[in-house]
């Protein structure tokens, strides 16, 4: 259990492992007695020095490592609110196509099953929700292959990472 907020343990406690092995291979060798020689000096660096930088260490971790973490478990609010707009939209059980959305982590969080497409001309006649750029607005609004139906814009997800993304639902005239 890792006691401090915004911590996640998937990236944390990997590091557990390798850190105590070291630690062990230290203890095991009586690592802990260092001399260095600097030219005609001999510096001596006591176990206590080094259990104190290690102790300073540990301390400063704690602190950096869960204001790292927050601002982390921040952004991923923004992600999930996008994501939340686009589950809002489409009803349970509907496919949403995604025609080339470069890289948009809030689709992890989407709860209907993604169909990606490179281009719009590869859309499924029986593709009903889809999400496209910003620059395939136009050719959306203005294809003739959608036949009677007629595309509806639903949402225009926020700007995020430069990118932004249009949901379209086709319907019936």
């Amino acid at each position: 259990m890792l006691p401090w907020p915004g911590v996640r343990p998937r990236y944390i406690l990997p590091l557990l492992a390798p850190f105590c092995w070291v630690i062990g291979v230290a203890v095991a060798a009586d690592a802990f007695e260092w001399s260095i020689a600097v030219k005609r000096f001999r510096v001596q660096i006591s176990s206590k020095a080094i259990a104190t930088f290690v102790a300073l260490s540990a301390v400063v971790a704690i602190i950096i490592f869960p204001l790292r973490g927050a601002t982390i478990l921040r952004r991923s609010t923004k992600i999930r609110s996008l994501a939340a707009q686009i589950n809002t939209a489409i009803p349970p059980g509907e496919r949403l196509y995604a025609v080339n959305p470069r890289w948009q982590p809030y689709l992890f969080y989407v709860h209907a099953p993604i169909t990606y497409l490179k281009t719009l001309d590869e859309l499924p006649a029986e593709a009903r929700y889809f999400l496209v750029t910003p620059e395939n607005r136009e050719k959306v609004e203005t294809s003739q292959r959608w036949g009677s139906s007629r595309p509806r814009l639903l949402a225009w997800t926020k700007k995020y990472r430069g990118e932004e993304s249009i949901l379209f639902v086709l319907e019936p005239r």
